[in-house]
Parts: C-alpha cells; sequence; structure tokens
C-alpha cells in the first residue's frame, strides 16, 4: 500500500528483459526496477523474455491511499507581542508542529501559539494509513507599543499637582482613576490625598497593548506654628515671631520685618498688619499660614491750654488732650518736678497753684502702651492784692463834705477809687473827694497787680444839713426879673406850702419846693404862708411869714 501522490519500486527478476504496463504511472516500461506512482489502486503486469527468448509474465497489485485531508482554525492570524492564540488542526490522526518556538507544545491537534515574530507554522498530520498531508498557519505578530513615562515615579507634597505624560501609543487608560484629570489622555494632572500606584495601558493603531505603572508617592505637608500666635504690640514696639514645624521658611511682606528669611524674625510695623509665613521641608512640601500682629495706637497727651498768671491763692486748669484706651497715667512736670495722675476723662484737667513750665513727659494707657506727651504752658503766680483804706473825718455833713482817704493796701501797684456817687473814679492812691449831696454812699477800693485785685468796701454816711431861705417879695409882671416866689432849702425830705391872703383865704398850695408861685390873680399886696418842712433826718420844721407882691 501507498499514499496518494507516492511511489513504489518494483522489481523484477528471472529473466534478461522487462516490460512493464500499464506503463502510464510507471517510470519506465522496461527494466527490471520501475518506481510506479499511481493514483488509484492499479495491478501492474511484468513480462519478463530470458536469453532464449522464452518469457513469463507476473502481476502486482498496489492499493493506493488517499492522503489526510487537514483543517485548521486560523489559517491566518494576526497577534500583537506578547499575545497568544489557540491553534487547533484536524482531519489526520496525529500532528507534528514545526518550528516549535514560541508553541507550548510540537506535538497534538491543539496548541497554544505566542511567537515573539510573524511565524509560519507547518503541520503535518499522519493518519492511520501512515498517509501525511501538510497545512500550514501563518501567525503575523505585531509589535506591541512600548510605554515611557515622564516623569518616571515621583514624590509630590500634598494638595499639590504634577503632570504626567506617556509616550508610545495611540490610546491610553489610567486606572484608578482617583485624583485624575482624565483615564483617557496621553497627559492628565494628578493630585490624589495619598500614594497611588497608576496603571496605564497603551493602545497602538494595531490594537496592540502595552502597559507601564506609575507609582505617585504623596508626602504630607509640614505644619507650621508661629509664636507667639496672636501677639499684641504698641505701636513703635517690636515682637519676636519664632516659626516651627519645617526647615525653611519665608516671611511676607518682609518692609517691617529684621529678614524675610529664617525661622525667627523681628517684626515692628506701625500699623496692625497680616503676615503670610511659608514653610518648606526637606521634600520641598510647604505649608502657608497667615498670621496679625495687632498693633496698638500709643497714646497721647497734648498741652492745650492753661497756662498764663493766675493770682495766688487761685488756681488755673492746664487742659490736656489725651488719646488712647483709658485709664491714663499721666506724669507731669512742672519745672522739673513730676508729679502724676490717673484720668479717665478726656480732655484730662489739672487743677493747679503752682508757678512754672508744664509739661508732659510720660503718658501710658490701659494697654500698657506709653509714649511722651507734646506741649507746654507757663504758670505765672502773682501775688494776690489785700485792699484796705480809712477815711477822715467821720463825722460829715452837707456843710463840709469832704473826705480824706488813706490807702493802707499792699501787694498792688495801681488803685481805683469808686465812690458811689456816679463822680469820675480816682486812681489816685490817696485821693480826698467832696460829696455833693448828702447820703450813704458805697465806696470801694479796688488794689490792683496786674491782673489781681482785691476790693475793700465802706460806708460813708453824709450827713445832710437843714436850711430854708424864703424872699419876702416879687414882683410878678413878666419882665423876667423876680416873677416867682419860691423857698429854697436844703436837707428838705418833705415840703408843703400854703399862700393866704389877708382875707384867710387860700390862693396857693403845692408840695413840691421846686414849684413856684407866679402871684396868680392875685392883686399887689401882703399874703402870708405856711411851710411845713420834714428834714432828711425826720425832724418837723414849721416857718410862717409874709411875702409882698409889689
Amino acid at each position: 500500500d501507498i499514499c496518494t501522490g507516492q511511489s513504489v519500486l518494483l522489481n523484477a527478476n528471472g529473466a534478461i528483459q522487462y516490460n512493464w504496463h500499464p506503463s502510464s504511472t510507471l517510470s519506465s516500461s522496461t527494466g527490471s526496477v520501475v518506481s510506479a506512482s499511481p493514483t488509484v489502486n492499479t495491478t501492474y503486469m511484468v513480462v519478463g523474455t530470458d536469453v532464449n527468448q522464452c518469457s513469463s509474465w507476473d502481476t502486482i497489485n498496489i492499493s493506493v491511499n488517499p492522503l489526510p485531508i487537514l483543517t485548521i482554525n486560523n489559517n491566518f492570524s494576526t497577534i500583537c507581542e506578547g499575545d497568544d492564540i489557540s491553534l487547533i488542526v484536524s482531519g489526520a490522526n496525529s500532528y507534528v508542529w514545526s518550528p516549535s518556538l514560541g508553541l507550548n507544545n510540537s506535538v497534538g491537534n491543539s496548541v497554544i501559539a505566542s511567537p515573539v515574530l510573524s511565524t509560519i507554522y507547518e503541520i503535518t498530520g499522519t493518519d492511520l494509513n501512515g498517509c501525511f498531508d501538510v497545512i500550514s498557519s501563518n501567525i503575523a505578530v505585531n509589535p506591541s507599543p512600548s510605554l515611557s513615562l515622564s516623569p518616571n515615579n515621583t514624590i509630590i507634597c500634598k494638595g499639590e499637582s504634577i503632570q504626567i505624560e506617556v509616550f508610545g501609543a495611540d490610546s491610553y487608560n489610567w486606572s484608578p482613576s482617583i485624583g485624575l484629570s482624565s483615564t483617557d489622555s496621553n497627559i492628565v494632572l494628578a493630585n490624589p490625598n495619598s500614594s497611588i500606584n497608576y496603571n496605564i495601558v497603551g493602545t497602538d493603531a494595531n490594537l496592540c497593548v502595552d502597559s507601564i505603572n506609575f507609582q505617585l508617592n504623596i508626602q504630607a505637608p509640614p505644619t507650621i506654628l508661629v509664636s507667639p500666635n496672636s501677639p499684641v504690640i504698641c505701636q513703635g514696639e517690636s515682637v519676636t515671631l519664632t516659626a516651627s514645624g519645617a526647615t525653611t521658611y519665608s516671611w511676607s511682606p518682609s518692609n517691617t520685618l529684621s529678614s524675610e528669611l529664617g525661622s525667627s524674625v523681628v517684626s515692628s510695623p506701625q500699623t496692625t498688619l497680616s503676615y503670610q509665613v511659608i514653610g518648606m521641608d526637606n521634600s520641598n512640601c510647604k505649608d502657608t499660614i497667615n498670621m496679625e500682629v495687632s498693633v496698638i495706637p500709643i497714646p497721647t497727651a497734648e498741652i492745650l491750654s492753661g497756662g498764663g498768671t493766675i493770682c495766688s491763692g487761685d488756681s488755673t486748669a492746664i487742659i490736656v488732650s489725651v488719646s488712647g484706651n483709658p485709664p491714663w497715667n499721666i506724669s507731669y512736670s512742672v519745672d522739673g518736678a513730676v508729679n502724676s495722675l490717673i484720668s479717665n476723662s478726656n480732655p484730662t484737667i489739672i487743677y493747679t497753684t503752682q508757678e512754672g513750665v508744664y509739661t508732659i513727659p510720660y503718658v501710658s494707657d490701659a494697654n500698657s502702651c506709653n509714649n511722651t506727651g507734646v506741649g507746654s504752658e507757663y504758670v505765672e503766680v502773682l501775688n494776690t492784692p489785700e485792699a484796705s483804706f480809712n477815711f477822715t473825718p467821720k463825722d460829715v455833713n452837707m456843710l463840709d463834705p469832704e473826705i480824706v482817704f488813706d490807702n493802707n493796701s499792699i501787694f498792688a501797684d495801681s488803685y481805683l477809687w469808686q465812690f458811689g456817687d456816679n463822680s469820675p473814679n480816682s486812681t489816685e492812691f490817696e485821693p480826698v473827694h467832696l460829696f455833693q449831696e448828702d447820703g450813704i454812699y458805697l465806696v470801694a477800693l479796688i488794689a490792683q497787680n496786674g491782673l489781681c485785685n482785691d476790693t475793700a468796701f465802706a460806708d460813708i454816711l453824709i450827713n445832710p444839713y437843714y436850711s430854708l431861705y424864703v424872699p419876702n417879695t416879687f414882683t410878678p409882671n413878666d419882665d423876667g426879673k423876680n416873677d416867682y416866689f419860691q423857698p429854697k432849702g436844703v436837707g428838705i425830705s418833705s415840703f408843703d406850702i400854703f399862700i393866704f391872703n389877708r382875707w384867710g383865704q387860700q390862693v396857693f398850695y403845692s408840695d413840691n419846693i421846686d414849684v413856684s408861685w407866679d402871684g396868680g390873680k392875685a392883686v399887689s399886696g401882703v399874703y402870708s404862708y405856711v411851710i411845713n418842712v420834714v428834714d432828711k433826718l425826720g425832724q418837723f420844721h414849721k416857718k410862717t411869714g409874709f411875702v409882698l407882691i409889689e
């Protein structure tokens, strides 16, 4: 038996010449040895002739078994480098795979192929008759993309972000998605809260993939503190600020600091100011805090007024304008001698009787802030005069109403006399004054020393002097001479006059000494009068007499 497509050598012997037939599938029709390649079952006959030309024949039957018909599940396949494919062949009884490189087995009807390069596998299948056939499977291997990262692996500070870029493929998938700005881009921003390992799968145009991992470690930032935490200082003072918790520190704004770098700086702001402190550790992770230095305005004290001249025994008020947080402790100096007071009032008033130059060398408030006051006032203290006077004579009337004054004042350099009778004042040291009317007069002496003065008073009694004059004749002829009858007098408090004719009839009456009688319709002759007077001392006087009308 042979298999389709095989040949077999046929040998004849016993003669010297041989003829074979049918000869169509023989290599030769003559010869002792021929090759037969039948395609179907065939019986060959050989005729042998010897030297005697005698012949004989014989036959051989050759059975032709068909080749196995092989089939494979993947005649041509494309895989990516690193992938595998299952190849299954059928149609025979046993199989041999070649080459065996990249196969999990070189025999058997089923293998797993994972070649590194494109490979044509030939599979020889043999049936039970020993007939075999060959079938091939072409596996094209596309190289996998080679992914790379920028950066590779890194450490960032918590709260920060990092840009990660992947190269080598056409599309990408990132996982897990925690902290990523995108999961399908070649460039992503990552800011996870904790360390994480990202896996990136890249796919090229052949749908081949590669994966790469990116380890992102998260460094916890430092926690910085500044001491003192919320300092309060007075304007013009400084405070030392000390930061801790990091390795290096930067401060801003720095224009009021002794330095913009360092763990300890001296702050000297003039007003309340917020500082930003950035602390960085050895991994360049940073923490930022803001802190405030509160600046309390320093108190002020300014002498506004109150200086000048005062009189001994008097006081003056030094007016001090203050600012800040009461109560104020105010130290004031008088010609270098320091006094102090506590005040809750603005303005503060310093009452004093002391002469000297007043200044404010020191003021502090409830915040314990202090300052030097400004302004000054000079207080001059003059002696206050003591006014005193006497006068003579003591018993005076209108017959001689002249008074001589004796000035007994001390500490005075000028004088002013007021006599109480509406007469002009006098500035003489010891004046002599003539009173024009009786009465009680309050005489004042103002003794002066600069703006200081003192006043002495005395009541002076000018007694009235009673006197009454009554004319005895008049001529009421309108010639402007002696036309009226009018008594005159001094020291009169009340006055009544009655005039009668010779028959006793009343022809005139008046209770006013200044009202005169013009004679009326009286005729020439002698008329009698009665005058009743009460003088200024209260004594009653009655006078009677006659008057002649010519």
